[in-house]
């Protein structure tokens, strides 16, 4: 499960290697909102230590919309059962990524996307479980 992880974020990692900085998306500017899409989920625990599946395993939202204007992230389960709101404190831009991070419930969470690729990681830490989310985005 780990070497597996590892292989998908070193092809991921070489992907963006081989996109020019000409070629970034436009959409990915903190300008144009977003959807993002959950395909994998780690789960860490102090002492249990961590595993890996899908976003509703864990009851997660399998997507998130990203409002730049209203400066919120609305995330939802696929069945629309799990539903959660959250206003981001900063979001930066770099030539390869767009940053956003925001707290929620007393945890701290960063949604980062290659502006290349759209592929998404959001890390949620500080409770008793902290997660990373990995998936894709595109602009709409």
């Amino acid at each position: 499960m780990r070497f597996r992880l590892e292989l998908r974020k070193a092809a991921v990692v070489a992907a963006a290697a081989l996109v020019s900085p000409g070629a970034l998306a436009a959409g990915f500017d903190g300008k144009s909102n977003l959807v993002c899409a959950a395909t994998d989920v780690v789960a860490c625990a102090e002492r249990l230590g961590c595993m890996e599946d899908r976003a509703s395993t864990f009851e997660l939202p399998d997507f998130m919309y990203v409002d730049f204007k209203g400066k919120v992230v609305h995330a939802r389960s696929a069945d629309a059962k799990s539903k959660v709101e959250s206003a981001f404190r900063s979001l930066d831009t770099s030539e390869r990524s767009l940053v956003i991070q925001g707290i929620e419930k007393h945890q701290g969470w960063t949604l980062s996307v290659d502006r290349g690729s759209g592929r998404m990681t959001t890390s949620v830490s500080g409770g008793p479980v902290s997660y990373m989310i990995f998936g894709v985005c595109t602009a709409i």
